[in-house]
């Protein structure tokens, strides 16, 4: 199984949950204002904000949103506590992607 991510919007809503457990993530909520949709506000389960960081978790959602659903090519960001193993091994366990990474500023 390389889907790692079953994100969905429903209403003014986006969800991310893990595909394979179904665990929920990320739920961010927007307004939309004219031409302009904003988020108003964003949620992560504590106990994965708690590992990595509100910082870390914010960009890595914002990685699955630009290249999951608009189609970007954003590097996929490597926290900094992750030093072992081949390259792109955390991108593909994390994300089942192959971007271009870079790692996180301590």
């Amino acid at each position: 199984m390389e889907d790692k991510w079953f994100i969905y919007l429903e209403q003014n809503e986006l969800f991310a949950h893990r595909s394979w457990t179904g665990k929920a993530v990320f739920k961010l909520a927007f307004v939309q204002d004219t031409d302009v949709v904003r988020v108003v506000a964003a949620e992560c389960a504590s106990d994965v904000c708690a590992a990595r960081g509100a910082a870390y978790e914010a960009e890595l959602l914002g990685f699955l949103i630009d290249n999951l659903l608009l189609g970007r090519s954003t590097p996929f960001p490597i926290p900094a506590d992750v030093k072992d193993g081949p390259e792109g091994a955390y991108q593909h366990h994390v994300a089942g992607t192959g971007y271009p990474e870079r790692t996180e500023e301590v």
